[in-house]
């Protein structure tokens, strides 16, 4: 025990010895690294897996340990890519690196960084980044290293290729957890997008650099590279530059969610030879991964279409991937759902472009009815490639349309929807509203109060519209009644009506008389013949197939009978008119028969009177 502190005293002098002539020996070698080169690349391929070159190597040796400087580093990547490095100035601290047991740099810069791969920015199946041996040294062997007037070359969301320059970021490697901090921009073959500023903690977990949070703000930056294919191969956007903030979480590979805050900025593209344009003021939208799609959020819409301004409102739009939507070939398709809540409809006209790229029929149906209105609440779900399933609930206030082919025109029309197109119900009312419906009447439907519930089913069997609980008053008529149209597969269609009408003044008439089925000579003659009367119930009667009206072999029967009380009606339009005049009217098919009890004519009754 007494030689025990001699011993450790030699032991410890023979170990300053050691690395004494150590470091000495390292001083003299050092300057001359360049001739081992071959040799030291060698073994940097042979830990990394990577074929490396180097042009120049140069070392010294100070107070806390080597510096190495590297010039023009090439090195291939699997994917077809390549990594090139103008200078690398690299400090070791080797006091430090002994007492954490982990390389310790005062200085590990990386000038003109060039790192192109052919690997998408996110690929189909989710995966993280990968820590091969190359990016085991970035990540875990280095505690830190800075990049200067470097660039990356990537393939975006969008299918285009971008570079992302760095003019500078510092990147701080922890057990398990990355952080970096820098600015970087973004170009592409389309011009330079704009410079964020960037910050960065995330997670290595089990060998994947796939969990953690991005945090990025920038001023007039072009997002267009960021958006998906679909929207470049569907949308001519023209611009999409925003000034915002933007946080972002990473979650196994993929991005889980995140914050936008859209400070500033619009978007413009092209509708029908028209430029429409979005703009933002402070709009904060939320992004979420709802497995296995993604949702859309906006609490308050602070948008302007086309200059002018959205009505405070939420908005939700989520997109699922295929899955099975029904039908009898077990449909798959990708779902677009949407919520919102106080739109009005006029200023959605510059969204059209998009809708009728989502659904032809839509997009021709919008650009000729021309909707306008307030809808209170709205949920779509839209399957992209079975549109016909789409499903929806809605409710809306005084919406206003033009007439498209048979759907008559309307304004002041209030109501809810539920269902889809193939099962739904449509509750509506209007009050002090006008409906023009060419090629069926003379006049526009003048509406004082109406309500309607039609419901209507679509299968494999065909299709069948109901309407129910209809009651309309409109000038000098009030009809109550209900209607059914069918149209079954491979087979004719069906129309049956049953309503009741009253009216107070016959001369009126006119403005009810469908000349579409009735025909225009029918039409003219009453037009003419019926000036004045009342008649409080009278009925209509229809089936049959509307196609083969006026159903000259029986096939079908349109009969409205009419009751006429106190009328004035002239027989031609050159005879007196009969006026104070009880007779029944009974238009059947494209005829009308006439009777009357007893008529006063020039001081003489007839009774029993009868015309054809």
């Amino acid at each position: 025990m007494r030689r025990l502190p001699g011993i450790l005293l030699l032991t410890g002098a023979a170990l300053i010895v050691i690395a004494a002539l150590l470091v000495s020996g390292l001083r003299l070698a050092l300057p001359h690294l360049d001739a081992w080169r071959p040799a030291i690349l060698n073994k940097i391929e042979s830990v990394t897996g990577v074929p490396v070159a180097a042009s120049q190597l140069s070392a010294s040796w100070q107070n806390f340990g080597p510096t190495l400087e590297a010039h023009n580093i090439h090195a291939a990547l699997k994917d077809g890519g390549e990594l090139s490095i103008k200078r690398v100035t690299l400090a070791l601290d080797v006091w430090q690196s002994l007492l954490h047991m982990r390389w310790q740099f005062r200085d590990l810069t990386f000038w003109q960084l060039n790192f192109r791969t052919n690997t998408p920015l996110q690929s189909s199946d989710g995966e993280g980044i990968e820590t091969s041996r190359l990016s085991d040294l970035f990540l875990r062997q280095f505690d830190h290293f800075d990049l200067r007037d470097s660039q990356i070359s990537f393939l975006t969301l969008s299918g285009q290729r971008a570079e992302l320059a760095i003019p500078q970021l510092t990147w701080l490697n922890g057990k398990e957890r990355h952080r970096a901090e820098g600015e970087v921009s973004l170009s592409s073959l389309t011009g330079q997008h704009g410079v964020m500023q960037v910050r960065m903690d995330l997670r290595d977990d089990d060998g994947l650099l796939n969990n953690g949070r991005v945090w990025l703000q920038a001023d007039d930056i072009d997002v267009k590279p960021w958006l998906g294919k679909w929207m470049q191969d569907n949308v001519a956007l023209q611009t999409a530059r925003f000034s915002l903030e933007g946080w972002m979480t990473l979650s196994k590979g993929e991005i889980a969610g995140g914050d936008v805050w859209l400070k500033q900025g619009g978007a413009s593209w092209l509708g029908d030879n028209t430029t429409h344009t979005l703009s933002v003021d402070n709009l904060t939208a939320q992004i979420s991964r709802e497995q296995p799609g993604w949702q859309f959020y906006i609490p308050d819409t602070r948008i302007t279409l086309d200059g002018k301004p959205w009505p405070s409102g939420a908005l939700t739009v989520a997109w699922l991937p295929q899955q099975d939507v029904g039908g009898e070939n077990h449909t798959r398709s990708d779902e677009l759902r949407i919520r919102a809540s106080n739109l009005e409809l006029a200023g959605l006209e510059a969204l059209r472009p998009l809708a009728a790229k989502l659904s032809p029929v839509l997009g021709e149906i919008w650009q000729a009815t021309q909707p306008s209105g307030k809808i209170a609440t709205l949920a779509l779900d839209i399957p992209l490639q079975a549109t016909e399933k789409t499903r929806f609930q809605a409710s809306w206030e005084n919406l206003a349309w033009k007439q498209w082919k048979l759907l008559p025109g309307a304004e002041h029309f209030s109501g809810t929807l539920a269902g889809s197109v193939e099962d739904g119900q449509m509750k509506v009312a209007m009050q002090q509203a006008k409906m023009p419906y060419e090629t069926v009447f003379r006049a526009p439907l003048e509406i004082e109060n109406g309500v309607a519930t039609l419901s209507w089913l679509k299968n494999e069997n065909g299709f069948q519209l109901d309407g129910r609980d209809i009651d309309v008053k409109a000038k000098a008529v009030h009809a109550r009644g209900g209607f059914r149209y069918l149209q079954p597969t491979g087979d004719e269609p069906w129309l049956g009506i049953l309503a009741g009408i009253s009216t107070d003044d016959g001369s009126q008439a006119w403005r009810y008389f469908p000349e579409n089925l009735m025909g225009k000579a029918l039409v003219d003659y009453l037009s003419g013949a019926i000036q004045g009367g009342e008649a409080d119930n009278a009925t209509l009667v229809y089936g049959g197939n509307p196609h083969l009206f006026p159903y000259k072999h029986n096939e079908g029967q349109c009969e409205v009978l009419v009751p006429l009380r106190n009328a004035t009606f002239a027989f031609q339009p050159d005879w007196p008119a009969l006026k104070n005049l009880n007779i029944e009217l009974d238009f059947l098919n494209d005829g009308l028969w006439m009777r009357s009890d007893s008529v006063d004519v020039w001081g003489e009754k007839a009774r029993d009177l009868a015309a054809a």
